[in-house]
């Protein structure tokens, strides 16, 4: 499951206001950027953290249920949703959330969403299930109004049923490479902005296989 960039499909944000909608679209395109630094010729500016926090402010709350946080795995809609952090990256428009792209050389692939404010306030863990065409390593980070990033480590997702990960937010360690902003020292999960799932391959070889893979449930947990 491959696309151009002119095939990338990202829904509509339908009850945000105009420049919120518009801005978010951008941002969330411009993930990787922020991240890693500019990934081709037509890559779109940096995003500010004060502009992620700013869109985590009109989002409205997660659905939140007997300490469960389910975090939706559809692409933008009301409740801001996953995006493509590249051009090449293609996303299911609705849950379960398929990924595909072929991997390039120094490039990541990825989605990220933005975060309601205050969505993971009190979780402990946050629980991925996911399964892949080929092995694959997704490194989760998450990132705070000013700019702090911290990575809650990797998943490896492979071939066969969906496995399922359990990533403690305690363990969140400040990612420097990341960061736009100072280790604060301690990471608030209430403070999260941000959420990336993050395959960095494209730094550590030159082939340039197709990768797909599906996230069928993310949620967080007190």
């Amino acid at each position: 499951m491959t696309s151009s960039p002119s095939q990338v499909r990202i829904a509509k944000i339908p009850h945000l206001p105009f420049p919120v909608a518009t801005r978010l679209f951008a941002i969330a395109a411009a993930c990787a950027v922020l991240a890693w630094g500019p990934i081709d010729a037509g890559a779109q500016e940096t995003p500010s953290a004060a502009e992620f926090a700013a869109i985590s402010s009109h989002l409205p709350p997660l659905d939140r249920e007997d300490g469960v946080v389910d975090i939706p795995l559809a692409t933008p809609g009301e409740q801001g949703g996953f995006a493509p952090i590249r051009d090449g990256v293609e996303i299911s428009t609705r849950a379960p959330l398929s990924v595909g792209y072929r991997l390039r050389p120094g490039t990541p692939a990825g989605v990220a969403r933005v975060l309601p404010a205050g969505a993971l306030a009190g979780l402990e863990t946050i629980t991925l299930r996911g399964r892949a065409d080929r092995n694959v390593r997704l490194t989760v980070t998450l990132q705070d109004g000013q700019g702090a990033v911290f990575s809650l480590g990797s998943v490896t997702l492979g071939a066969g049923p969906a496995r399922e990960h359990v990533l403690s937010l305690g363990d969140a360690a400040y990612f420097a490479p990341q960061s736009t902003a100072p280790d604060p020292g301690t990471f608030k999960a209430q403070d999260a902005v941000l959420l990336t799932l993050l395959d960095i391959a494209g730094f550590t070889t030159d082939a340039t296989p197709e990768v797909a893979w599906t996230i069928e449930r993310l949620e967080g947990a007190e």
